[in-house]
């Protein structure tokens, strides 16, 4: 079952929540363009994956990289090249692409556990409005990102996380 306690944890490394976004931002779409191959490859059906790019940009003397899908990539560097808030794109992203993915994979493990009977489980988990892999806020110093897991936003320095939506930021 889901904690949905808000927690507080400090990782070792850096404070910068851009350097950490796009860490996570790479190793999801990597690995959600491996199991887009993989999971074809189980109903044998060909599939053009995303061409994966190394992006690399400076934004206040600060040198960032990250290999993402080439669509990612180009909406990161439009926001450098037009001085937008390149945080906000990168953690959209990453929010869109981790709320996708959650729901795909709640939707596979209750398909593989279904049984032909009644699963009262499933039910129970219905009634609840609960999920097995649920996506919620996390808050950090400098900012918040809607629709993580509890383990993603566990990779910001001081993060905290609570399932659900995020709040609106005040000034």
């Amino acid at each position: 079952m889901a904690n949905e306690e808000s927690r507080t944890t400090t990782v070792p490394g850096t404070d910068d929540p851009l350097t950490v976004s796009l860490r996570l931002l790479t190793h999801a779409d990597v690995a959600a363009c491996q199991a887009v191959q993989e999971l074809c490859g189980a109903i044998y059906q060909p599939v053009q994956v995303p061409v994966l790019v190394k992006v690399a940009f400076t934004l206040h003397n600060v040198n960032y990289h990250a290999r993402v899908t080439a669509e990612h990539g180009e909406q990161i560097l439009d926001a450098v090249g037009d001085g937008g808030d390149v945080l906000m794109v990168v953690n959209l992203l990453l929010g869109n692409l981790t709320k996708a993915i959650a729901g795909d994979l709640n939707t596979f493990v209750k398909v593989l556990g279904d049984r032909v009977a009644d699963d009262q489980k499933a039910d129970e988990r219905a009634a609840q409005g609960t999920q097995p892999i649920p996506v919620g806020c996390c808050t950090y110093p400098g900012g918040q990102t809607a629709n993580l897991t509890q383990t993603q936003c566990a990779q910001y320095s001081n993060s905290t996380w609570k399932q659900g939506d995020c709040p609106p930021l005040t000034s």
